[in-house]
């Protein structure tokens, strides 16, 4: 590269010409500068060297994108402005995978009904959410389903009192904003009930739901009150069942529970 141009500037007194011949001198270092800066940028990256920012430097970009692609062209790495899935435009960041190209990471809002509301989505090759944080409910997790334990002392449990009592009891760690509860309820002959779901202070967030002897199979969806104060807490939670009328008795068994995403 040749040494930087150099020429005095206009002298004291000087004419028109000679501040039209300063200017065209002064854009001439200008434009030296910047393709010089140009060449070097360019013979950096050939080299394979870094590009290092010291005493608190920062790399700015502004209302572009960084990209980093892949030998045949495809980009693996892009944060900065993009498109989502609903064709909007944000700015967020995406992983692919070298190979085939698929998303494994992507920071970006899918759903605008609420505002803008990012949630860090980590997919499988099929571009099913593997992972993913609850940002409608502002705490926990939305993906996967982390499912609960359910005890008793029998498959069905049952009663014949006629005031609301535990009849089977769901534990685990919760971890996501919601419950959902799959179970079946039903009773005697000539007789009816009613099963609810309790969290362990005593606030019904399911049912009440009646059944009779030909039974029902509920799947309650329930909002866990409070998930940001008790993320990670352990939960326990009542079935609830009693009976209604009639001299038999009414049983309960529940199939699954597990945590939900809002």
């Amino acid at each position: 590269m040749g040494r930087l141009p150099t020429s005095g500037g206009p002298r004291r007194g000087a004419g028109i010409a000679d501040l039209w011949n300063a200017l065209a001198e002064l854009r001439r270092k200008v434009d030296y500068l910047a393709s010089a800066q140009n060449v070097v940028g360019r013979a950096a990256l050939a080299a394979g060297r870094s590009l290092v920012l010291r005493d608190g430097g920062s790399l700015v970009i502004e209302g572009g994108e960084l990209v980093l692609r892949a030998a045949d062209g495809r980009a693996l790495f892009t944060i900065g402005r993009m498109t989502n899935s609903l064709g909007q435009e944000q700015s967020g960041w995406v992983v692919r995978r070298d190979g085939d190209g698929s998303t494994a990471l992507g920071m970006w809002d899918v759903d605008t009904t609420g505002g803008t509301q990012q949630a860090l989505n980590w997919f499988d090759r099929n571009g099913g959410v593997v992972l993913a944080d609850d940002t409608n409910g502002g705490a926990g997790l939305a993906r996967p389903y982390v499912p609960y334990s359910v005890t008793s002392g029998n498959d069905n449990a049952e009663t014949t009192s006629g005031s609301f009592v535990e009849v089977l009891a769901v534990a685990g760690y919760r971890q996501q904003p919601r419950i959902g509860v799959a179970l079946t309820a039903w009773a005697d002959a000539g007789t009816a009930g009613e099963v609810r779901l309790v969290t362990g202070s005593g606030t019904v967030i399911a049912g009440p739901t009646s059944f009779g002897p030909s039974g029902v199979a509920p799947f309650w969806v329930a909002t866990l009150p409070d998930l940001a104060e008790t993320h990670m807490d352990w939960e326990i939670l009542r079935i609830e069942a009693r009976r209604n009328s009639g001299s038999g008795s009414v049983r309960v068994r529940c199939f699954a529970a597990m945590g939900v995403q809002t």
